[in-house]
């Protein structure tokens, strides 16, 4: 199998090709038709394509390498910087970054990447989405309060706060009822399951299926408990080094703290 490094960005992507000792990289554009180019050089059986998580950039990427039947791992980018400072790499280009990636994918052989069903995807966007709305609300109280100490108010700033502020409320409700209808329906034995904790309700419910992608990207509670950021971290060498056990910060810290609190209710209810 041969590994191939791919840095993304938002209008194009650098792929190195091992050749001999070292790599060729090659630029293309990050739409269909370069994407296409790029496909057209790959083989099912022998390429295995690895890229950093970059968020939506590379998502139409990843899509059309899976229908292709190309294996493609999405790897963590704290992973490859780890494994750039222990290989002593001191430049950053695209091209180096595709060859790193490259190399990382030869010598720790990441797991193929799935890509989330239909509903999870949709219930992911929804969820940035929820979670800007929710951060412009909160902007938009705190407007509020500071015009509304004034000693002179402006009814027309008020007004046009007090109708976004509205306008924010609907569509958050709108939005989380969205998501708590996909959850609840759509990813039935799942929410059941979850919500059958005692403390977790809806919402939490919601936010751990949504981190979850419905399940299907964990083989084990490990794994997951690692993912959110729960997971212990213990290091002991000798007689020397003997530090105290406690929670890593290395997971998502928003579905870590719903998850932390539904973990603390349940053992005080």
């Amino acid at each position: 199998m041969k590994y191939i490094g791919i840095d993304i960005s938002k209008s194009s992507f650098v792929a190195a090709f091992p050749k001999g000792e070292g790599f060729t990289t090659s630029r293309y554009t990050n739409d269909v038709n370069g994407i296409n180019l790029f496909l057209a050089q790959l083989d099912t059986s022998l390429h295995h394509c690895v890229l950093e998580a970059t968020g939506n950039y590379g998502a139409l990427l990843v899509e059309m390498l899976i229908a292709a039947k190309l294996a493609v791992s999405v790897v963590n980018p704290t992973q490859i910087k780890h494994f750039s400072k222990a290989m002593h790499h001191i430049t950053k280009t695209d091209k180096v970054d595709a060859q790193l990636i490259a190399l990382y994918g030869a010598k720790m052989e990441p797991k193929s990447y799935q890509m989330p069903v239909a509903r999870i995807q949709a219930l992911k966007q929804q969820k940035t989405l929820f979670s800007q709305l929710k951060k412009q609300l909160t902007m938009s109280y705190n407007l509020l309060e500071s015009f509304s100490v004034l000693p002179k108010k402006d009814a027309v700033t008020l007004k046009v706060i007090n109708q976004n502020i509205a306008s924010l409320e609907e569509q958050i409700a709108f939005l989380e009822q969205e998501m708590l209808t996909i959850t609840q329906e759509r990813c039935k034995e799942l929410y059941r399951q979850i919500s059958s904790i005692k403390g977790l309700g809806n919402r939490t419910t919601m936010e751990l299926i949504v981190a979850a992608s419905g399940g299907h990207h964990f083989e084990s509670a490990k794994q997951f408990s690692k993912y959110i950021g729960l997971a212990p971290t213990y290091e002991h060498s000798g007689s020397l080094v003997r530090k105290k056990s406690h929670i890593n910060r290395h997971g998502n810290p928003g579905v870590a703290f719903f998850a932390l609190c539904g973990i603390l209710v349940s053992y005080t209810l």
